[in-house]
Formats: C-alpha cells, sequence, structure tokens
C-alpha cells in the first residue's frame, strides 16, 4: 500500500479526546479528503507537535531490527481494539518488544517495514510514504506473519 502525509494535524487530545468515537469527526474526513486527492487510501497524520499519531483511520506501527515501534496513546490517537490485539499479537506470538512513544516521521525512513492497521484493513504492509519507498517496495515478513496470527486470533475458539 502506498501512503501520504497529511497536512492536516490530528486535534491535541486536550481539545478532543481520541477515546470519543463520533460521527462527525471532522479531523479524520479531512485527512480522508487528502488520501483521496493523493491518490492513495490512507494518509499519516502528525499531531500538532509534528509527532507521527495514526493514520485517518487506522494505526501504524514499524518495525526496526526485530523491534515494533507505534505511537504512544498520549500522541492524539484512538486506542483501538486491533491496535491493542497488534501490540499483544507481537509480544506474545512473534516474540517481539512493542515500544510505544513520540516519534518523528523521520523514524520511518529507517524502518525495516512499515504497517497500518484497523479493523477492516486488519495488518497492510506499507511500501512507499510519499516519494520514499520502505524495503525496496516489498512487503516484510513481520507484516505478513502479524496478518496470519491476526486471522488465527480472530477465529480462535470458533467453529
Amino acid at each position: 500500500m502506498n501512503v501520504s502525509v497529511a497536512q492536516t494535524r490530528r486535534n491535541a487530545p486536550e481539545a478532543i479526546s481520541p477515546k470519543i468515537k463520533s460521527i462527525s469527526n471532522l479531523n479524520s474526513l479531512l485527512g480522508k479528503i487528502e488520501a483521496k486527492a493523493a491518490g492513495v487510501p490512507e494518509v499519516i497524520m502528525l499531531n500538532n507537535k509534528d509527532h507521527i499519531c495514526e493514520g485517518a483511520s487506522s494505526n501504524i506501527f514499524w518495525t526496526k531490527d526485530q523491534w515494533v515501534f507505534t505511537p504512544d496513546a498520549s500522541t492524539g490517537l484512538l486506542e483501538g481494539v486491533t491496535r491493542s490485539t497488534i501490540m499483544r499479537l507481537c509480544e506474545e506470538k512473534l516474540n517481539l518488544r512493542v515500544i510505544t512513544g513520540e516519534f518523528k516521521l523521520q523514524d520511518l525512513k529507517f524502518a525495516d517495514e512499515v504497517f497500518i492497521t484497523s479493523t477492516s484493513l486488519e495488518v497492510m504492509p506499507v511500501v512507499r510514504i510519499d516519494d520514499f519507498i520502505i524495503n525496496r517496495g516489498e512487503v516484510g515478513p513481520i507484516a505478513r506473519d502479524l496478518r496470519a496470527e491476526l486471522h488465527r486470533d480472530m477465529t480462535a475458539g470458533k467453529s
């Protein structure tokens, strides 16, 4: 998947709580409009401090040397069910440590893999951010393994 970096910034969590799922989420709508204009299915949104936050309708993760990184909730992201499930699967099933924090866009340029997650997309590898190509444009093994683990997790106990 190719994505773009949105010009629209995520709302500050002090202004509008990201924990509130609202049908009038103008911030996400503006991000989706930017995605459509850029010809990509999703954008990466930064917060008002220029830290990576999330997508217009997804969470973002990346890997470097068998470590998994994702923005901290304090950046203003929505802590969704899929995000928490992915974090758990990284640690429990793939034995990967998940690091949360405040990160800059530049951090993605050093990533081995980048992927976004959501209920509808599940785990979607990102191979290009604007003009920057991730991992030679190839899907990495962690995103592939996580997608398989997520499918197993979702069907566990179902007959």
